[in-house]
C-alpha cells in the first residue's frame, strides 16, 4: 500500500503521478487530500486508489488518512507500506513562533 499526502500540488503530486505506474498491479494508493484520484484510477487501473479529503492541520486529519487506508487493504494484511508524508506548510499554522511545535507535529505524525 502507498499513502501520499500533500498530492494536490507541487513536488507531491508530481511524485504522486511517477510513483502509481510502478507499484505493483493489486496495490493498493491512497492520496490525501483527492485531487488527483479520479486522474490516477484513469491512468493506474491496475491499482485500488482512493482520495481521503483530509485536512492533516486538524486534530481529525491524520484519523482519516488512518482510517481510509484501513478499508482500503486489500485482501488481508498490508505486506509492506510506503507513507510519504509531504504535507506542506499551507495546512499547518503560519509560522508564528508558538505555532512552530504544531507545524512540526504535523510533518512528523
Amino acid at each position: 500500500m502507498g499513502i501520499m499526502t500533500g498530492a494536490s500540488w507541487g513536488f507531491s503530486q508530481s511524485l504522486v503521478r511517477l510513483l502509481a505506474p510502478r507499484l505493483v498491479p493489486g496495490s493498493a494508493l491512497l492520496v490525501a487530500p483527492c485531487s488527483v484520484e479520479g486522474e490516477l484510477r484513469g491512468t493506474c487501473m491496475a491499482l485500488h486508489v482512493r482520495g481521503v479529503p483530509a485536512d492533516l492541520a486538524l486534530d481529525s486529519g491524520p484519523q482519516s488518512v488512518v482510517h481510509a487506508a484501513w478499508k482500503l487493504r486489500v485482501d488481508g494484511p498490508m505486506e509492506q507500506l510506503l507513507l510519504i508524508n509531504n504535507t506542506s506548510e499551507r495546512a499547518a499554522p503560519r509560522c508564528a513562533p508558538e505555532h512552530m511545535q504544531s507545524a512540526f507535529l504535523l510533518q512528523v505524525w
